[in-house]
């Protein structure tokens, strides 16, 4: 639109109809002339109205091209429903809306409708919006953490440099940071020792079993071989786990796996009694002796006093489990006590073979352990408490009545 239609909608001096026909435009500059062109009379527009261009009319069909384009007109009628202080230039509002031909016009609404839907769109992609503004913060937090990472692989390239990192970011409790930089390690190189932090520190510092076995298998899906102490920190987390009888079947399998031919790490006794822990605090007894059946002395699966220890609390608690006593009558009770007392008493000699030849190392635990199951027993059983002491301990029986000559005294 040039300026001559742009100050007659501002000045509001003529008829709305008047802009519909263009042959009438030389009218204009008379009445234009008559109030003067001075910035005193039309401040609004006053510098870019030339009034010479009135004088000589144009043809019909160059000056219908001021309506038909869709930019001049809601270029014209932005200041009018704005910045105009001329309340009659309102009304060529709608005057100039229905002059137009139906087409335009609905191209009009179409284009305001497109528009509203824009602007719905960027509104909602805008930081105003919570869920927005906290992808935004996530992200500027992801980056952060990459450029730290990858500070950090710049100045370091040995495994045992990584897992001291890895170890240290970890008691700081930034475990996503941790996990960055093993991941981005992983690739180039072998970091077990890295990865086992960051296993520790889920089932150990924040009791996550779950949480811990998916990082065990995704270390094994980035092409990283789990050693010894992998396992052992997964089967002693497990038997650590807030759900003892949830643990059970993953120690079980994660145990199992060893004992498979094709496997890269083999089974020993740290993570046999771990599993055997495991059992134990479920209250699986049956799990518990399959487990222990799988003991080899030539396989590294050796037995040792903790083996035993491990069984034989296990036994002693189940024995005492006032929910396993509850259904019961007072003979039942004490027939599984006496079942108990039986087979505890013959895994002690089979503890006493070993000790006698020389294949296992009895401790005070495991000592304690037989002596509290003894304990359960009648007058007959608890006597037996202080001859298994002076045997193993050299504590002597002063309850006998003829205390042996050749022991020696303190």
């Amino acid at each position: 639109m040039d300026c001559a239609t742009r100050y007659t909608y501002h000045a509001g001096l003529v008829p709305a109809a008047s802009t519909l026909y263009p042959e009438r435009r030389w009218e204009l500059a008379d009445k234009i002339r008559s109030f003067g062109n001075s910035s005193q009379n039309f401040p609004a527009l006053a510098p870019e109205v030339n009034i010479e261009s009135f004088d000589r009319p144009q043809s019909l069909e160059n000056q219908s091209k001021m309506l038909s384009c869709k930019a001049c007109l809601r270029r014209a009628l932005q200041p009018i429903s704005s910045k105009s202080p001329f309340p009659e230039a309102s009304a060529t509002i709608p005057a100039l809306q229905h002059g137009l031909p139906v087409h335009h016009q609905l191209q009009q609404r179409s284009h305001t409708t497109a528009s509203g839907a824009a602007f719905l769109k960027e509104a909602r992609k805008s930081p105003g919006n919570p869920e927005d503004a906290d992808d935004v913060a996530e992200k500027t937090r992801r980056r952060k953490l990459e450029w730290a990472v990858d500070q950090h692989l710049k100045h370091m390239d040995d495994p045992f440099k990584i897992a001291q990192r890895v170890e240290a970011t970890l008691k700081k409790d930034r475990f996503d940071e941790a996990l960055l930089l093993v991941h981005r390690s992983s690739k180039t190189k072998q970091v077990v020792v890295a990865w086992n932090h960051l296993i520790e520190y889920q089932i150990r510092d924040k009791k996550r079993v779950n949480a811990a076995i998916k990082l065990f298998n995704d270390m094994k899906k980035r092409g990283q071989l789990p050693n010894d102490r992998t396992y052992t920190i997964l089967l002693s987390g497990c038997a650590k786990s807030l759900d003892p009888k949830a643990a059970v079947p993953k120690a079980v399998a994660l145990y199992n796996s060893l004992l498979k031919e094709g496997s890269t790490v083999r089974a020993n006794s740290f993570h046999l009694n771990a599993v055997l822990q495991v059992c134990g605090r479920a209250g699986d007894v049956d799990a518990m002796f399959s487990i222990a059946d799988t003991a080899d002395a030539r396989a590294g699966r050796k037995t040792t006093a903790y083996t035993y220890t491990a069984i034989i609390n296990t036994l002693r608690a189940e024995a005492e489990n006032p929910d396993k006593q509850k259904g019961r009558s007072l003979q039942e009770t004490i027939d599984a006590t006496a079942q108990t007392i039986k087979r505890c008493k013959a895994i002690w000699e089979e503890i006493m073979r070993n000790w006698r030849k020389g294949a296992l190392d009895l401790d005070e635990d495991l000592i304690c352990a037989m002596g509290r199951v003894l304990l359960l027993g009648g007058r007959k059983e608890k006597a037996e408490i202080m001859p298994l002491l002076e045997e193993t301990m050299s504590v002597r029986d002063m309850t006998r009545e003829k205390p042996d000559k050749d022991y020696p005294c303190a």
